[in-house]
């Protein structure tokens, strides 16, 4: 079975192994996307094999990267909601959650109106990793087992394969900071970016 899998940052951006799991990872982050993509976007148009009035998932054409990048796009899109933002950057690919904001993304995950126990297992995740582990520089999420953490990190490796040291990429980010950053912006990716590079040198 696919789990959401939790793994500490420590100080020195180095993580830990999946300190946590919280199992029926397709009620997570598969889940949201489904449900956020209903709430902002239109369906795709519909296929041969569709009902009548049936939504036409970008989701069901993972494999058409221009139909999942409107959904990656959600979090930047003016109307959305500040919970449904945070709950789709959590899961970006580089993205981490810092130590500060590990409360308020358990809160996003808790009360949204589609709460499932994968989500309310993860959102208590967060808050035990906030409780017993107040040095942590922060959390990485691997939204599903299927996937490696190995994936979105950099890995030092023995000679039989085995990953010896796990590390934040370079161009890894804060996800609530950079939300909050564009937000200063309007959502404005433009501007966003102009401010960014030039504060990035």
């Amino acid at each position: 079975m696919a789990q959401t899998e939790f793994h500490i940052i420590k100080k020195d951006r180095h993580l830990s192994d999946h300190y946590l799991t919280v199992n029926a990872a397709m009620q997570g982050a598969l889940r949201i996307w489904m449900e956020l993509e209903k709430k902002y976007l239109p369906s795709l148009p519909l296929m041969p094999w569709n009902k009548p009035g049936e939504y036409n998932s970008r989701v069901a054409h993972m494999l058409d990267k221009h139909a999942m990048d409107e959904i990656w796009a959600i979090p930047r899109m003016k109307d959305t909601e500040w919970n449904d933002r945070i709950l789709m950057e959590i899961y970006m690919d580089r993205a981490y959650i810092a130590y500060d904001d590990l409360q308020e993304v358990a809160e996003a995950l808790r009360n949204c109106e589609f709460a499932t126990d994968n989500m309310k297992g993860q959102a208590d995740a967060l808050d035990k990793i906030h409780k017993e582990y107040p040095d942590a520089f922060g959390v990485f999420i691997n939204a599903t087992s299927v996937c490696s953490i190995s994936d979105f990190v950099d890995c030092d490796y023995d000679e039989d394969g085995e990953v010896l040291d796990m590390r934040l990429k370079e161009d890894a980010y804060d996800a609530i900071q950079h939300l909050r950053d564009m937000k200063r912006f309007d959502w404005d990716e433009e501007k966003y970016l102009e401010w960014y590079n030039s504060n990035s040198k």
